[in-house]
């Protein structure tokens, strides 16, 4: 059963108002997160689907990366969780977005070759601009 974008934004508007960012967690990794949250549904007597519910509109509202719902699938399989949550999480990786490549910084941020071209052609800019002024360039610009 298929979660609904509503109870998604529901849940993004929970944690919004939370402010949890602020808070100093215990649980570092996607995997310590859908275990503890599996191991929470278990003990209030959640059943299969319940729990893969639970799992898909934590994944889907958190907007997690690809690569990191894949880690979380590959450990949680290690620890022998059920198959269908190792299934759930490779379709919710399918459709994930996956994380920017490293090379991207944002705007305004260049590569070091780029700057390196960028230093060179000021210098050179610097460079004609000083053998203007001299009396060396003026006369070789006159005599050709």
């Amino acid at each position: 059963m298929p979660v609904a974008a509503a109870e998604v934004a529901e849940l993004r508007a929970a944690g919004e108002a939370l402010s949890l960012d602020d808070v100093e967690h215990t649980l570092r990794t996607t995997a310590e997160i859908i275990g503890y949250m599996i191991y929470s549904e278990r003990s209030i007597g959640a059943d299969q689907t319940e729990t893969l519910n639970m799992v898909e509109l934590v994944v889907r509202a958190t907007d997690m990366w690809r690569e990191d719902i894949r880690e979380a699938r590959n450990v949680l399989y290690a620890l022998n969780y059920p198959p269908a949550i190792s299934q759930l999480l490779k379709a919710l990786a399918r459709r994930a977005s996956p994380r920017p490549p490293p090379y991207f910084r944002g705007v305004g941020h260049q590569c070091a070759s780029a700057l390196h071209w960028i230093e060179h052609r000021r210098a050179a800019r610097e460079k004609a601009a000083a053998d203007a002024g001299s009396p060396a360039a003026t006369r070789r610009s006159t005599s050709a």
